[in-house]
């Protein structure tokens, strides 16, 4: 899925710098000389105050966003190489592997720099088809003559490739044996280079080529080459059945990882005393060498570029909130995570806090306040009370409900219900492979099983009327959350289901099995 270009988050976050400009602290594109600190196995903290943000504000938005049930999952934000703010919110604490989407497109886009410093990675300008394949056409798409590394890259190959936000070409792709063989089979429709077209399938291609450059899968060469230096030491990174890495997407890595990504590009590429990134690749990452369509954003090698009066901020961005926002003339990176959120009242919510350049007077009740704000965040909400059940769910309770054919592979499923209990059973046939669960009737969350991706699944639900149960089905770490309605009459049941980054929705029947 395309990530949405910044918008009217920027439009605030100019309001805001050029209102604290004038009431505090030097002028907004002031930097801070100052050594660079850099992390070890944690980043350094410092109170938001110290860094010129006001924590009283941090605390009021990490409330907001709890009270209002935002589906956000993490925020950390750091100024000056400091964490000021590192907040998670339940159900997830923060402390394991998130999917980070389309934010691995970044790091592979990252790591092809790493590869042509080196000299293994041919120049950017070399048609694909000559480095993969020594210029046979043999199993190419039509059109692919003009197609350089360079257009996949900035997203102008001119595939044939499917709209966001579904992208049915990456899904027709992963249903194949051979993926990359899938990809170069795409015809070429437009003129490479002329236009930015969003898709997934130019990053898998670009793993492909730097595996064959390096001769080990893209997630190992980031290992020896990017992570180590970095300091990250744990990450999940799945491969195709060639063994080649996901070039587009499902990268795992810890919040706090994901902001070493986007330290290392505020530095230039350096690393402590260290050139991690090739001497001029950053500048080349950064430049715009793209528009969107609408105009409101560039793109480079794989980081969204502001424009305007917004110049100078760049991001990784992926589906369902997943960011690194680097903001270099204020010395701030704001990573978050999330299962689909509308971002502009999360980053809205968090930019009046930047109050100066320089510190302001420290604050003491306000910085408690904010560490009470982001230890409640965390915590489940407190039960509901559950009603009796309703008649109908005497009469569905444990029986299997079949259902037709859908994008799901949803063969079948059975929901156990008990009078009086806080908890159903519930267990479903995906693809032939029978799952287990705990379901939460008290709004409360039962994390319970292992789930097809293999986390275990937070999950509740409730009777919202006597025949229809809404069921909260949610892979917190892998962003695949799911609002399943199903309503039964007699024998059927109709089951309705969406997830909030808007991939996937649709209806499916079933009926209780003889």
């Amino acid at each position: 899925m395309a990530p949405r270009p910044p918008t009217r988050w920027l439009r605030c976050l100019f309001l805001i710098l050029s209102i604290a400009a004038v009431t505090a602290g030097p002028p907004a594109c002031t930097v801070r000389k100052a050594a660079v600190p850099w992390p070890e196995e944690n980043w350094a903290t410092a109170t938001p105050e110290s860094q010129g943000m006001d924590s009283a504000l941090l605390a009021e938005a990490v409330r907001a966003m709890r009270r209002d049930k935002v589906n956000i999952h993490s925020i950390l934000v750091l100024r000056n190489g400091h964490a000021v703010l590192d907040a998670s919110f339940y159900p997830y604490d923060g402390r394991g592997l998130h999917d980070v989407a389309s934010v691995t497109k970044s790091v592979t886009a990252t790591l092809v720099g790493q590869a042509a410093g080196e000299g293994i990675f041919p120049p950017l300008d070399t048609p694909v088809v000559q480095f993969m394949s020594g210029g046979d056409l043999e199993g190419w798409g039509g059109g692919w003559q003009k197609v350089t590394f360079e257009t996949l890259i900035t997203m102008s190959s001119g595939l044939e490739c499917g709209d966001p936000p579904a992208e049915e070409t990456i899904f027709e792709v992963r249903r194949s044996g051979d993926w990359a063989r899938a990809i170069r089979s795409i015809p070429v429709v437009d003129p490479p280079g002329e236009a930015f077209d969003y898709c997934s399938p130019n990053y898998h291609l670009l793993s492909a080529a730097v595996t064959r450059a390096s001769g080990m899968p893209l997630g190992d060469f980031a290992r020896e080459r990017l992570f180590a230096p970095l300091g990250i030491r744990s990450y999940a990174w799945p491969q195709d059945p060639q063994g080649i890495s996901f070039g587009w997407g499902d990268l795992r890595l810890r919040p706090a990882d994901m902001a070493r990504i986007g330290y290392l590009y505020l530095n230039d590429g350096m690393w402590k005393d260290r050139r991690v990134l090739p001497d001029g690749w950053v500048k080349a990452a950064l430049k715009q060498r793209l528009a969107t369509p609408d105009g409101r954003a560039g793109y480079g090698y794989g980081w969204w570029l502001a424009t305007g009066d917004f110049k100078g901020v760049y991001e990784a961005r992926g589906r369902g909130g997943q960011n690194i926002t680097v903001w270099p003339q204020r010395g701030i990176i704001l990573v978050t995570t999330g299962g689909g959120y509308d971002r502009d009242t999360v980053v809205n919510a968090l930019l009046p806090a930047v109050r100066s350049d320089g510190p302001l007077p420290e604050n003491p009740g306000a910085f408690e306040d904010l560490g009470r704000a982001v230890a409640a965040a965390v915590l489940p909400p407190d039960p509901e009370p559950v009603g009796r059940l309703p008649v109908l769910a005497r009469t569905v309770s444990g029986r299997w409900f079949t259902m037709d054919d859908n994008i799901l592979a949803l063969r079948r499923f059975r929901l156990s219900f008990r009078e009086g209990a806080e908890e159903a059973a519930l267990t479903v046939d995906l693809g032939g492979e029978e799952y287990d669960f705990t379901v939460g009737l008290d709004a409360v969350y039962r994390f319970s099983g292992t789930s097809p991706s293999g986390d275990p699944a937070a999950v509740r639900g409730n009777w919202t009327a006597g025949n229809r149960f809404i069921l909260d089905y949610n892979e917190v770490p892998r962003i695949n959350r799911f609002r399943m309605e199903m309503t039964f009459a007699g024998d059927e049941v109709r089951l309705a289901f969406s997830e909030p980054t808007g991939q996937l929705a649709g209806e499916v029947k079933g009926r209780i099995v003889p």
